[in-house]
């Protein structure tokens, strides 16, 4: 259970908790916010974990406690909360195993699209700084961490666009494939679950939208 940290629930002896999957939901679906019914505002997800603990500050012993559900609060004479919760909201596990794997299977693929070794020596080559980029987001494990790989968040976007433009070496060979604008869409709509984890902008919707026929 997560405490709200917003203007009123900071307040409160009992502030609104929002339950771990919940939060895990909001940010897998591409959202950096999540509505408080207590506070009636909108709190930003990073700003609400980055409060939940502060490794670096002693500990004081709680005034008491409080029961919710299977989940024991600790409430401090501050009138804020200070509950020791490990959060990992892992973009690793899922989005960016997927994202490795369909990364890896599209190089591949666009590869043996590319006669001119030139462009394909240009492509594995960009490709590679790609998979780079990706290894450095696997590495963070907080929203915090993540905001300081801003470049490789960067490169990954403009490489996923790229795919679905027809006029670079990569967009060529995306045209060339079956369903190849496919597989382009599908790390678009990966991409975009991991950007705004990390208040990066997202890939634009039209770029998400299958085209007809």
């Amino acid at each position: 259970m997560i405490p709200c940290s917003g203007q009123v629930c900071s307040k409160k002896v009992e502030p609104k908790l929002f339950k771990f999957q919940e939060v895990e939901d909001t940010v897998n679906n591409g959202r950096s916010i999540i509505y408080c019914t207590i506070c009636n505002e909108e709190i930003s997800i990073r700003q609400m974990l980055e409060g939940v603990i502060d490794p670096q500050k002693d500990r004081q012993a709680p005034d008491s406690t409080k029961r919710e559900g299977d989940h024991i609060i600790n409430v401090y004479n501050n009138v804020k909360q200070e509950t020791k919760i490990d959060i990992n909201i892992d973009i690793k596990n899922e989005t960016i195993l997927e994202f490795t794997g369909l990364l890896e299977t599209l190089k591949e693929d666009l590869l043996d699209e590319i006669d001119d070794q030139k462009s394909k020596s240009k492509l594995e080559k960009e490709i590679g700084k790609v998979e780079k980029a990706v290894s450095e987001i696997d590495a963070v494990s907080t929203p915090k961490e993540a905001k300081t790989k801003t470049g490789a968040l960067s490169r990954i976007k403009k490489f996923v666009e790229k795919l679905q433009d027809g006029t670079t070496t990569a967009g060529k060979a995306i045209d060339a494939l079956e369903d190849g604008l496919g597989y382009a869409q599908d790390l678009a709509a990966l991409y975009n679950k991991i950007g705004p984890w990390a208040e990066m902008p997202k890939v634009p919707d039209f770029l998400l939208k299958k085209k007809d026929g």
